[in-house]
């Protein structure tokens, strides 16, 4: 059970990140054409 938090955690800071950058370099566009499909 602990695990699983532990993973979800994870996957949450890794989208927070991966969202704050996107958005960071992309300036304009919060969401572009080929970042959700």
């Amino acid at each position: 059970m602990k695990k699983k938090i532990m993973i979800t955690v994870a996957s949450l800071a890794a989208l927070g990140a991966a969202v704050a950058g996107y958005l960071h370099f992309s300036g304009r566009t919060p969401f572009g054409h080929s970042y959700f499909r």
